[in-house]
């Protein structure tokens, strides 16, 4: 049986972080993705949260979205027999394929000149998507190191780019807004 979320979790958050939301740019790991893509997806019991605008949490179960679609296909496939497809709601889902998977789609997507968003969540939300840089020449002043007195120029050239950027507002259901009239006063 696969390691649970929660496990998991504990293993690269730390004990006690499991259900915290944690920033930084820590470095990627195919490895260290591949076995969370494989505990996700086998967990039965793991839940994905999202928030809508108001605030409102739902939630989703990624075991049984994998296993609907597993089920479906071999289903359409005429095998196993209707019988014997409750096996796959107990046995271990290789997910191998589509840990690799997932940032090929994510990317060819944002290549479409469309965004893609990230679940909502109670502390933020947001969506990555493409934008073109243009190219650009800088004029950088040397210094000497010791002296610091000014020992010529680098110039820097860079060629046009695409960059991956992010549109991250802060939730909508985190904001308060009120007006006020010229005096101050608050207006309803």
């Amino acid at each position: 049986m696969a390691k649970s979320m929660k496990d998991f979790l504990g293993e690269i958050k730390g004990k006690g972080n499991e259900d915290k939301t944690m920033t930084g740019k820590g470095s990627f790991s195919t490895a260290t993705f591949s076995k969370f893509v494989h505990a996700a997806i086998n967990d039965r019991d793991y839940r994905v949260t999202s928030v809508g605008k108001d605030g409102k949490r739902t939630e989703m179960c990624l075991s049984d979205l994998i296993t609907g679609d597993i089920k479906k296909t071999v289903t359409d496939a005429k095998y196993p027999q209707k019988s014997e497809i409750g096996i796959l709601d107990s046995a271990d889902i290789a997910t191998a394929g589509l840990a690799k998977a997932i940032s090929p789609l994510v990317t060819e997507w944002v290549k479409t000149a469309r965004k893609f968003p990230l679940q909502p969540q109670a502390e933020f939300a947001g969506d990555i998507y493409l934008a073109s840089v243009p190219g650009k020449t800088k004029v950088v002043n040397v210094r000497d190191i010791k002296s610091g007195a000014n020992i010529g120029t680098t110039t820097i050239t860079s060629q046009d780019s695409v960059q991956v950027r992010s549109k991250s507002p802060v939730p909508s259901h985190l904001v308060h807004k009120v007006r006020r009239d010229v005096n101050g006063k608050v207006i309803s």
